[in-house]
């Protein structure tokens, strides 16, 4: 029983600010579009771990692959990334890690909160 309440208050713990290119770019340590290639959910008892290939880094270290870590899903601010989607991910550093959540992420591909465009246009990107 207890467990259930713990859920359901923190399902009300996460809510997303609002969308602001200039606010997100500074608080990242890393902004980058690149696809999911493998997903981890044993490293971690409350962690899931992604394994991106970056198609664009505009911000950050320029590795090929980039590691992203997020809460599992029932964190309310978890971010949950489809193996082959590709996503715009603004990452913040925290114990060494990358960490991305629900608010700094979103699935390209789908583009359902119609972010691409004015990300395009803030990072002066010619990309679809």
């Amino acid at each position: 029983m207890a467990f259930s309440v713990f859920i359901a208050s923190d399902a009300y713990a996460c809510s997303c600010t609002e969308f602001n290119l200039e606010e997100m770019s500074k608080k990242s340590e890393l902004v980058f579009i690149g696809k999911v290639k493998s997903k981890s959910s044993f490293s971690s008892l409350f962690n899931n771990r992604y394994v991106f290939e970056s198609i664009i880094v505009l911000k950050g270290k320029k590795d090929s692959d980039i590691e992203i870590w997020s809460k599992k899903f029932f964190h309310s601010c978890a971010a949950e990334f489809e193996k082959g989607r590709t996503y715009v991910v603004f990452a913040y550093l925290e114990q060494d890690k990358h960490w991305a959540s629900k608010c700094s992420s979103w699935d390209r591909d789908d583009d359902y909160l119609n972010y691409n465009a004015p990300f395009n246009n803030y990072y002066d990107l010619d990309v679809e």
